[in-house]
């Protein structure tokens, strides 16, 4: 199961930096109780450290999502390598997906990955 939240209270279709890092976990925390399957969490997950701590809480399998890889490409290799300081963290302002969302162009920027 991969479980994504709709936000209707932005321009666009996704979580912004108003939602605190890791805040939907108790939305994947409960559909585990039922869960036949894994359950991966997408959106407002860029903290490895909190991701690490929503993994051991048992609040979800697996972490989805897109936006912490695009604004660090390297992410899961710095979280293997112990070099959690030098990642650039995704700060949710969702410049990243302002043009696909809008034009459906691909996908050319990002606020602290130029």
């Amino acid at each position: 199961h991969n479980l994504s939240v709709g936000w209707h209270e932005t321009s666009i279709p996704l979580t912004t930096k108003d939602v605190p890092d890791g805040h939907w976990t108790w939305i994947s925390e409960r559909i585990k109780t039922v869960a036949t399957k894994p359950v991966a969490m997408g959106y407002r997950n860029v903290d490895p450290l909190i991701m690490e701590k929503n993994l051991r809480d048992g609040k979800l399998d697996l972490v989805a999502g897109l936006r912490f890889n695009i604004a660090d490409p390297a992410f899961p290799k710095k979280v293997m390598e112990d070099r959690i300081e030098d990642i650039n963290k995704c700060i949710g302002c969702c410049r990243c997906m302002d043009d696909v969302v809008s034009s459906g162009k691909p996908l050319t920027h990002c606020s602290v990955n130029p």
